[in-house]
C-alpha cells in the first residue's frame, strides 16, 4: 500500500462500531492494497501489530514502510482477519498486462439493462432499470461495483455473479451514484 492509494481510505468513526480503525470506502484499482484483496467496508484496526486509530496515524505509518511487506488486521462484516500486503517502492504503481477478455456490449438482469464501462474503469454501468431492481433503489446511471461483497470488474465479472445470487435470499449490491458509495439490498 502506497501514501497514494490512502487518498482513497476514509476513516469515519461516528460510523464505527469501536472507536479507531480506518473505514475503507474505496481502493484504487491495480494498487498494493486492492492486488492484496483489501475490499470496500473493511476496518484496517493494526499494521504490523500497532493499533490504527484514524486515517492520519495510517498514512503515517505508511510513509516509514516504502518499499517492504506488512500485514493489515481487518474486520470484515465484523470478522478478524490478517491480509499480507507488499508495499510498492516510492509510490509506483505497477501495471499488469494481460489479453483483454471479449466483453458483451449488453447485459438485462432482474428487469436492468446495463453496460460494459470503458475498459480502464472497474464496474458496469446501469442504462434502464425496472422491476426487483428498481423496487430496491438501484437507478439508471448507477456503477454496479459489487455483488455480495465480490467485486465488479466488467461485464463478464457481473454475469458471473448474477449466476450464484439466490434471489428469494436476497444479495447486496454496491453501487457508486454520482461518484458517492452506497449498498443496496435487494430481496425478490
Amino acid at each position: 500500500m502506497t501514501v497514494s492509494d490512502v487518498d482513497d481510505v476514509i476513516a469515519n468513526q461516528n460510523n464505527m462500531m469501536r472507536p479507531g480503525g480506518v473505514f475503507v470506502i474505496s481502493l484504487i484499482p491495480g494498487m498494493p492494497a486492492d492486488a492484496a484483496g483489501l475490499q470496500r467496508g473493511d476496518v484496517i484496526i493494526r499494521v504490523d501489530g500497532r493499533k490504527i486509530q484514524d486515517s492520519a496515524s495510517l498514512e503515517n505509518f505508511l510513509e516509514t514502510k516504502s518499499g517492504s511487506s506488512m500485514d493489515l488486521v481487518i474486520l470484515r462484516f465484523g470478522v478478524r482477519k490478517t491480509i499480507k500486503v507488499t508495499l510498492v517502492q516510492g509510490g509506483a504503481a505497477q501495471a499488469v498486462a494481460g489479453t483483454p477478455v471479449k466483453q458483451p456490449t449488453e447485459f438485462t438482469w432482474l428487469g436492468a439493462e446495463m453496460k460494459p464501462l470503458p475498459t480502464d474503469k472497474a464496474g458496469v454501468s446501469v442504462v434502464e432499470v425496472e422491476g426487483v431492481l428498481a423496487a430496491a433503489g438501484l437507478k439508471a446511471g448507477d456503477i454496479i461495483m459489487g455483488v455480495n461483497n465480490s467485486k465488479v470488474t466488467d461485464m463478464n465479472s457481473l454475469i458471473e455473479l448474477t449466476t450464484k445470487v439466490k434471489i428469494k435470499k436476497g444479495f447486496l449490491l454496491d453501487v457508486m451514484r454520482s461518484g458517492n458509495p452506497l449498498y443496496i439490498v435487494v430481496k425478490g
